[in-house]
């Protein structure tokens, strides 16, 4: 049974790796991003918000692309002419072509989201689209900076 689980949570971060972890609760929601690449800490993440829903957190795993190619690409054959012949049964037994595009723009989304928000390095955690903190996929390391400069601004 607890094998099972873990491989829904694998195929769960594999194809999905935008993930919104959990709604608001509060009446004025905090949207956090967080931009990591580093699978302890996406586990870290999904725990911390099985304990604290008093924000939206929305997980942007930039591994998304490397795990789609090479679990997409696993055992493909070394000729040529039989790899494309896999390639096209692995596609159409995902649901055909815009079942496989839905999938490759899902790997790339991470990245698509870190660019719009023109972050410049990772780990970053965004908050409410605007204070980003770079060097760290720590929520509360985040809150922490973010609840500062809150303080510090709400003086001017």
């Amino acid at each position: 049974m607890r094998v099972n689980k873990i491989s829904e949570i694998a195929l769960f971060m594999l194809f999905l790796p935008t993930i919104v972890l959990a709604e608001s609760l509060a009446s004025q929601a905090i949207e956090i991003e967080v931009f990591t690449n580093n699978n302890g800490a996406i586990k870290q993440l999904i725990e911390q918000q099985k304990l604290r829903r008093s924000y939206r957190l929305t997980l942007h795993n930039l591994n998304s692309v490397e795990n789609w190619e090479k679990t997409f690409s696993e055992n493909l054959p070394g000729d040529e002419v039989k790899a494309k012949a896999e390639v096209d049964r692995r596609i159409e037994k995902m649901g055909g072509l815009p079942e496989f595009n839905n999938r490759v723009m899902s790997a790339y989304a991470p990245l698509a989201r870190a660019v719009e928000l023109g972050l410049m390095e990772y780990p970053a955690v965004v908050i409410n689209e605007g204070f980003v903190v770079y060097g760290t996929d720590s929520v509360v390391i985040a809150m922490e900076r973010y609840k500062t400069w809150l303080k510090n601004n709400e003086q001017r």
